[in-house]
C-alpha cells in the first residue's frame, strides 16, 4: 500500500467521523482507523527515506574498510577461549 491510500483512507474515515452520522459501534472504529492509516502514511516516509552515502552496490564490489565488518564471512578464532578459561 502506497502513501496516497493510506491519506486517502485516513481523510474518508476522517471525514465519517466529522459527519457526526455514524453510530457509536463504528464511530470509534472510524476514529481509530483515520488515525492509523495517517500514522503509517507518515511512518512510510521515514522507512523508504534514502540515506546518503550508503551504496546500492553489493558489499562484495565495495572497497572495505576498517569499520565494516561483513557479516556473511566466520568470524576468526581465537587464540583462546575466554569460556574455557574461567576461574574454578
Amino acid at each position: 500500500m502506497d502513501k496516497q491510500t493510506l491519506q486517502t483512507v485516513g481523510d474518508w474515515a476522517q471525514s465519517r467521523v466529522a459527519s457526526g452520522e455514524e453510530p457509536p459501534w463504528t464511530f470509534h472504529k472510524l476514529k481509530l482507523l483515520a488515525e492509523i492509516a495517517h500514522e503509517l502514511s507518515e511512518g512510510l516516509e521515514a522507512s523508504t527515506a534514502y540515506t546518503p552515502g550508503l551504496s546500492d552496490e553489493p558489499i562484495e564490489n565495495r572497497e572495505k574498510s576498517e569499520n565494516i565488518v561483513d557479516i556473511t564471512s566466520y568470524r576468526k578464532k581465537a587464540d583462546s577461549d575466554p569460556l574455557t578459561n574461567l576461574p574454578a
